[in-house]
């Protein structure tokens, strides 16, 4: 997003975080003689800059700040919607929907976007269950996570049970054709879906009455899994290099794994 507003922005965010003009250089190994000159750049620069020199002289810095700032950007917009909903009626929490993993592109950067919204529903690519379970514990937030119900029904009673197991408070079924029209023209549901009404009514029994519950959070392993998003930028940028000239052909099947 290069919009003039969007670019005053930028160079008033890289003021704050670097002070003077001089330590940003110093950084990026520049030589702007203003943070009013400063330009985002695209990957492809950062890439030409990135394949002549060792890996230990490599500096990616205009790249990855761009990209930093573009997830902070999208976070405090989020936010800003946060409030603005949560003005029109303050008991409902505000939050959004289709949030995927984590990656160089895209916004989804947890760390931010757990401090933006009340709750959000991630699919579930890259740990983003993980992620959000740790950000969101104490206090909890409600977590959604999306399904195919297109699958066979054991899958389907598998998966509901699942997200219920690890701390989702609800669940939202993407079946293909869930709703049909009767001979009389009526609207019903569709037989996959309606076969799932028991397992529904389970799931949302006594069941879950714990982990529904705003005041329970889970127990955390003494084990920890270090979250860095700026890692995740970096790493990209290193597998997109070796790709070399075919690095647009990468799939987002490659960041999930």
């Amino acid at each position: 997003d290069t919009h003039p507003a969007s670019l005053a922005w930028y160079r008033k965010w890289l003021a704050h975080r670097y002070g003077t003009i001089a330590k940003l250089n110093a950084a990026w190994a520049t030589d702007f003689t203003s943070f009013e000159a400063i330009q985002p750049v695209g990957f492809d620069h950062a890439r030409q800059a990135a394949t002549g020199a060792p890996f230990s002289q490599w500096n990616l810095s205009q790249w990855l700040e761009w990209r930093h700032f573009m997830d902070y950007q999208f976070a405090q917009v989020l936010a800003d919607l946060t409030r603005f909903t949560n003005g029109l009626d303050p008991s409902i929490p505000a939050g959004f929907v289709g949030a995927q993993q984590p990656s160089a592109y895209g916004g989804f950067d947890y760390a931010l976007l757990a401090r933006a919204v009340q709750w959000m529903e991630a699919s579930d690519f890259g740990g983003t269950n993980e992620i959000l379970r740790s950000l969101w514990n104490r206090p909890r937030r409600p977590q959604v996570q999306t399904y195919d119900a297109r699958l066979p029904h054991k899958t389907n009673v598998w998966t509901l049970w699942h997200r219920l197991a690890h701390g989702n408070q609800a669940a939202i079924a993407w079946p293909e054709g869930w709703m049909k029209d009767d001979a009389a023209g009526q609207r019903e549901l569709a037989p996959k879906i309606a076969r799932l009404a028991p397992v529904f009514r389970e799931v949302q029994g006594r069941a879950s009455e714990f982990i529904l519950n705003p005041d329970s959070y889970l127990d955390a392993d003494p084990i920890g899994i270090y979250y860095s998003h700026p890692s995740i930028r970096a790493g990209w940028a290193m597998d997109c290099v070796t790709h070399g000239g075919s690095w647009p052909n990468r799939l987002t099947s490659m960041d999930d794994d």
